[in-house]
């Protein structure tokens, strides 16, 4: 992946994962989305994504590549984005409520 994919792209293959009928659309998203994952890029797509709060695929999503950066791959951080990070995660973790799904506070 050479560069960001615009939020909707993304979005959308999120959806196609999730709903679309057709097998091979659902495994197009999700070699796509996990090709997402091992980029750069999702470090900022994931964060705006759990910002959003657009739906409850995309955030689990979002919440689930936020994990797997963290655990996997925080060396791509430089270090002046630790406090930031930081500062984003509390931001989620605030924002967790009873109405929160659990799917999505567990990862």
């Amino acid at each position: 992946m050479d560069s960001s994919p615009p939020l909707e792209t993304v979005y959308q293959a999120v959806l196609a994962l999730y709903h679309n009928p057709d097998p091979s659309e659902k495994e197009k998203a999700s070699l796509w989305l996990g090709d997402l994952q091992r980029s750069v890029f999702a470090w900022k797509v994931a964060d705006e994504m759990l910002h959003h709060k657009r739906d409850l695929e995309s955030c689990y999503f979002a919440a689930q590549t936020m994990r797997r950066k963290i655990q996997l791959s925080f060396h791509e951080l430089p270090p002046e984005a630790h406090n930031s990070l930081r500062d984003s995660l509390m931001e989620h973790i605030g924002q967790v409520n009873d109405a929160t799904n659990t799917v999505i506070v567990t990862q």
